[in-house]
């Protein structure tokens, strides 16, 4: 009688090329899961840059908006170059004040204007009598402006008045993060793993060339003008 089963040995070669395989396939799936994980990150990496570059333009971009007229006549500067970033501001909205503003009031009637909230910076100006400064909204009530400080000049029905955004942006080199700011609030990642920002401000031509990498490898060069600082 012949034995159609199989034997000791038959068995252990049969499980022995079974766990090869099946070994092969768990590696393979493996690599695969990592190098599916690699490129996610890599694409993740490449569209928080395109991100902040935009962010850098569309912010730089801005920069004295709405503060030419008095920028000149009188000393406003609306960019600063730090090293290891910069600080700009721009106008979000203009009005004039209808009522007039005598020095050390802290009160100011102005058109309703959505723009006007706490702890947003104000730009007053009379170009008549010459003065002007920057001061902080404490509190809005209706067209009434509460100011956190006193007036320092005296300031006549029709004075301008421009409500400021201010932008901030920061390279942090021991966590490798360069931040954003608005207004008066706290520096917030705009990009992590940063192994590198510099930037070099050319106050004749009023732009700026910045240099980003991301990982000792990802690298962005731009070259951005400001052109609310150029006098018309």
């Amino acid at each position: 009688i012949m034995n159609h089963g199989f034997s000791i040995v038959e068995m252990l070669v049969a499980a022995a090329i079974g766990i090869g395989v099946l070994s092969i396939v768990i590696v393979n799936i493996a690599h695969s899961s990592t190098l599916s994980e690699k490129v996610v990150s890599h694409q993740q990496t490449l569209e928080s840059l395109f991100h902040t570059v935009d962010t850098i333009k569309s912010d730089l971009s801005r920069c004295g908006m709405r503060m030419q007229e008095a920028a000149r006549k009188f000393p406003v500067h609306s960019f600063q170059h730090e090293s290891r970033g910069f600080t700009l501001r721009y106008g979000v909205s203009t009005c004039q004040i209808l009522k007039e503003a005598p020095k050390g009031t802290k009160v100011i009637t102005i058109p309703g204007d959505d723009f006007a909230s706490k702890r947003k910076r104000v730009l007053l100006y009379s170009l008549a009598d010459n003065v002007f400064e920057i001061n902080e909204i404490q509190s809005v009530s209706g067209s009434r402006i509460q100011l956190k400080n006193p007036l320092e000049n005296d300031y006549p029905e029709v004075s301008e008045l421009v409500i400021l955004k201010e932008i901030g942006l920061r390279y942090y080199p021991r966590t490798s993060q360069l931040k954003r700011k608005l207004d008066l609030g706290y520096y917030q990642p705009l990009i992590e793993n940063v192994t590198d920002f510099s930037s070099t401000y050319f106050p004749e031509s009023h732009s700026l060339l910045y240099r980003l990498e991301v990982n000792q490898r990802e690298q962005v060069r731009g070259y951005v003008f400001l052109p609310n600082l150029v006098e018309p």
